[in-house]
């Protein structure tokens, strides 16, 4: 088995990679653990970008740890991030992801110094945060939280229709997926309805609508053993 600890940013993140990422990557032999970043310190959130960058280095340090890999929401980074400038300066979904990562790989690489495998790092931000995957099915969404109330499952699909993609949907202050949700569904619990409604909606619905976040997916998919055996195979 190969070992991918994710460093999340928070409760709802956490219980995702617990109760639907885990069970969809053991059958392929690689076991998934995470921690809230923070966590340590007494607290949770992105916090600082020092104390982001810290944790990931201990993790790739630890012996019985292959691999590290972050999950937190580019909606709502501090302004003075590493890359958010460059990020914002991209149109592309695809493109202001890459240039929060590609930053915060070469930061770990640094970090770490000569001799350490900053390859076992993934570096992964969520676009542009955790609830724009609820909108990949907004008749499941609209079920979970308010069963039967039809008015509802046509306003979130409304607002889905509007984007090419679920992770398309922007990161402004209003308009959020977040803050979209608390606006329509007052009672929205990100904590308690979050994973809920990820796991009624599948992970095959959203990979097919989320193509940053199956991306991610897909690289840790291909860290388990049947993986490197297929690799192997096609090499020869």
């Amino acid at each position: 088995m190969s070992k991918v600890w994710v460093l999340v940013e928070g409760e709802t993140e956490l219980a995702f990679v617990e109760q639907v990422l885990a069970p969809c990557l053991s059958p392929g032999g690689v076991e998934v653990q995470a921690s809230r970043i923070g966590a340590g310190r007494g607290r949770s959130g992105i916090g600082t970008y020092d104390g982001l960058l810290g944790e990931i280095t201990k993790v790739l340090q630890r012996r019985d740890v292959q691999y590290c890999t972050t999950m937190f929401d580019y909606y709502g980074l501090p302004g003075k991030w590493p890359g958010l400038v460059e990020a914002r300066k991209k149109t592309a979904v695809a493109d202001k992801a890459k240039a929060i990562e590609e930053r915060l790989s070469r930061e770990v690489s640094k970090a770490l110094g000569a001799g350490c495998e900053d390859s076992h790092f993934i570096p992964h931000v969520q676009m542009h945060e955790f609830e724009a995957m609820l909108f990949s099915d907004p008749k499941i969404l609209a079920d979970s939280v308010d069963p039967g109330n039809r008015k509802l499952e046509q306003e979130l699909l409304a607002i889905r229709n509007r984007y090419h993609a679920p992770e398309k949907i922007d990161d402004g202050r209003l308009s959020a997926p977040s803050k979209r949700l608390q606006r329509l569904i007052p009672t929205y619990d990100k904590r308690s309805s979050g994973p809920v409604v990820v796991q009624r909606i599948g992970l095959p619905a959203i990979r097919s609508q989320c193509p940053h976040f199956d991306a991610w997916i897909r690289r840790m998919e291909s860290l388990g053993p049947k993986s490197s055996v297929n690799r192997r195979r096609k090499r020869k």
